[in-house]
């Protein structure tokens, strides 16, 4: 380990990136890489066939073999996507875009038996890709090997049709994201020896749709074997029944005009693309296209939540959390959308929780007092985060998690944790404190976030990184100069708070996000937001 660190106190030296001198084997043939002379980058690395044609819409094919070295120094095209909120163009992206990225320490070799982690990108299962995380500084610290992947995503990832489940003979179409993943999962078991890595020592991360994705992972029987751990980062566990995504694609095809699989082969992908994000006018399928994992098939037989209590399921130790401010991340931008002026003002606040909450909104303005938020809008973030997904519903799927083995919990905390929102047209001054998805920076280099900016920020980034990277390596996060981190447990609801001015443990999360005051909320809730 203090070699690695002192890799990494050289890397901000480090020059031009060169050829890695030695090819690589695969499965598939030789890769040749690049290298910074402390971390190597294999970039663009196909796992499997491009699902284009007649592969659309099917469990990912092998990837043909090539002569010759692959030149792996360039990133593969994302998947389909919609463009960037500001800018750009409307559609980016392939259909051929199955590729991952290896990041190894430069010195590593085979008999090394480095542990993997494996990334598994957020995004909504509407965008994202490998290439927006370099794990560089992860790696040259603390010399483990991460592995970036690209999988299908909205309408190509996750549509679902009776013509689909007749060719797989099988109700399991609208898995094809999740499909390519474990693909990725098999090629990273018969590869990774060659880089470095240990295959059985092997250690999912997900974020957001990430992590709901390893939440199905854990449960498919298709994935056992394949990973040893899992990290889950502001998640919860998918619920679609294969009914529910059948009825939520039914439209695309519709709008498409097909008939037949023929049709719908051999549309063009911006075709196919416009018909899902025409079902709520938004590009890409916005919410009109729910794209997510359903279950009812070999690929994910039963309701993972339902898998997870009966202890069907593909044993491995956890280390999950979330963010303080999750919801900032999206009503912001939801704000900003229905006009409202910022900063926003109370009488805009208090309408907008009464729109929401109705005859119950008196308890909710009653319950999160003024005096406790530097601003309304703040206020309104912790009440969405609270009663979301992402806030009081952590606690139970933690619990079940720790019923069935070895759990780490945390809470990341940075109030000012560095925004990219002026990017998407929100004022530059507003802060999203913790918001969602605002942790990634503090263990990647991102291309959406600036990362973290202050001694304090960038000495919690480094804990972070090794806490991630022991967890990988042992299943337990704990090390030697870091904060404890006790284990979470029916006896011990203890978290780790990860902070700048020192991550403390912390055992009041059902306190702090009143979570005993939602347990009485009505269950039938909407959006406040409109135009103020």
């Amino acid at each position: 380990m203090t070699a690695f660190i002192a890799l990494f106190c050289l890397y901000a030296t480090a020059q031009d990136l060169q050829p890695v001198r030695e090819f690589v084997w695969t499965d598939l043939g030789f890769i040749r890489g690049q290298t910074d002379g402390v971390v190597d980058q294999f970039l663009g690395v196909p796992y499997a066939a491009p699902p284009i044609g007649d592969l659309r819409w099917k469990a990912p094919a092998d990837a043909p073999r090539w002569t010759g070295v692959l030149d792996a120094t360039k990133f593969g095209s994302p998947c389909v996507q919609a463009g960037p909120a500001i800018g750009g163009q409307a559609i980016v992206g392939s259909e051929d875009c199955l590729y991952l990225n290896v990041y190894r320490p430069a010195a590593a070799r085979p008999r090394d038996l480095l542990p993997v982690l494996m990334f598994i990108h957020g995004g909504s299962n509407q965008k994202g890709a490998g290439s927006d995380y370099d794990p560089s500084q992860m790696v040259a610290k603390t010399g483990i090997i991460v592995v970036t992947i690209n999988y299908r995503l909205n309408v190509f990832g996750f549509l679902a049709h009776p013509s689909l489940d007749a060719e797989a003979g099988e109700p399991s179409s609208g898995n094809f994201g999740l499909l390519d993943q474990q693909a990725a999962m098999r090629w990273v078991r018969a590869n990774i020896l060659g880089f470095g890595g240990n295959p059985l020592n092997v250690t999912l991360d997900g974020e957001s749709a990430g992590g709901i994705d390893i939440c199905a992972n854990l449960v498919s029987p298709q994935a056992a074997g394949l990973f040893n751990r899992a990290i889950l980062e502001s998640m919860y566990c998918p619920n679609a029944t294969h009914d529910e995504a059948l009825q939520v694609s039914a439209p695309v095809t519709t709008a498409l005009g097909c008939a037949d699989l023929a049709c719908m082969r051999a549309a063009a992908a911006a075709d196919i693309f416009n018909a899902a994000g025409n079902l709520s006018g938004e590009p890409g399928g916005g919410n009109g296209f729910n794209a997510s994992p359903n279950y009812g098939s070999s690929v994910l037989p039963m309701d993972p939540s339902r898998a997870l209590s009966a202890g069907q399921w593909n044993w491995s130790s956890i280390l999950i959390g979330s963010n303080h401010d999750e919801a900032a991340f999206w009503i912001a931008p939801a704000l900003l959308a229905a006009k409202v002026k910022f900063p926003v003002s109370e009488q805009a606040y208090q309408a907008i929780v009464e729109t929401q909450f109705g005859s119950f909104a008196p308890n909710v303005l009653s319950e999160y007092s003024i005096a406790d938020y530097p601003s309304p809008f703040m206020r309104y973030a912790d009440i969405s985060t609270d009663d979301s997904p992402l806030g009081c519903s952590e606690t139970p799927l933690s619990q079940s998690f720790a019923a069935l083995t070895q759990t780490f919990r945390y809470e990341f905390n940075d109030p000012n944790a560095p925004t990219a929102g002026a990017n998407v047209g929100l004022p530059s001054t507003l802060s999203l404190g913790a918001d969602h998805g605002s942790e990634l920076q503090y263990l990647f280099k991102m291309t959406q976030l600036p990362g973290p900016q202050t001694g304090a920020q960038k000495q919690l980034s480094d804990q972070m990184m090794l806490y991630w990277a022991n967890f990988a390596r042992t299943g337990n996060p704990n090390g030697e100069g870091l904060p404890g981190w006790p284990r979470y447990d029916a006896a011990n609801h203890q978290i780790l708070s990860l902070r700048p001015d020192g991550s403390r443990i912390l055992d009041t999360f059902d306190t702090d996000h009143h979570c005993a005051f939602w347990a009485t909320a009505p269950p039938s809730r909407g959006s406040g937001i409109t135009d103020y």
